[in-house]
């Protein structure tokens, strides 16, 4: 029987492994790993670089000054959210626009525009 060790021998803790494991039992840890970080990167709110950051402000004022609609998608989870609306004010300092959608206002932190 061939037995595999970790390749990461310390746990949370940093105390040595000492437990051996089966290899059928690597390859589930390691699908385990990768189900993980796919989960991980999938809930991470995306990094947006800054011409992408200027193309978002620049929409958000040109419809709160114009008073014109505009599409966001907002970052979410499990799934990315489109809306459509008007930018009323934008508050700089706290980085929230208040957005309205049909008859009603809602406040949008700018960070979940993707």
């Amino acid at each position: 029987m061939h037995v595999s060790i970790l390749r990461n021998p310390l746990d949370v803790n940093n105390h040595l492994l000492t437990k051996l494991i089966l290899p059928k039992h690597v390859t589930e840890l390691e699908l385990h790993n990768i189900d993980l970080k796919m989960f991980e990167k999938r809930c991470s709110l995306p990094i947006l670089d800054g011409e992408e950051v200027h193309k978002i402000e620049q929409a958000l004022i040109w419809s709160c000054t114009e008073q014109r609609l505009i599409k966001l998608k907002l970052w979410g989870d499990p799934e990315e959210l489109e809306i459509a609306g008007v930018a009323k004010s934008i508050h700089t300092y706290s980085r929230e626009i208040k957005f309205e959608i049909a008859d009603a206002t809602q406040w949008i932190k700018i960070n979940q525009i993707v």
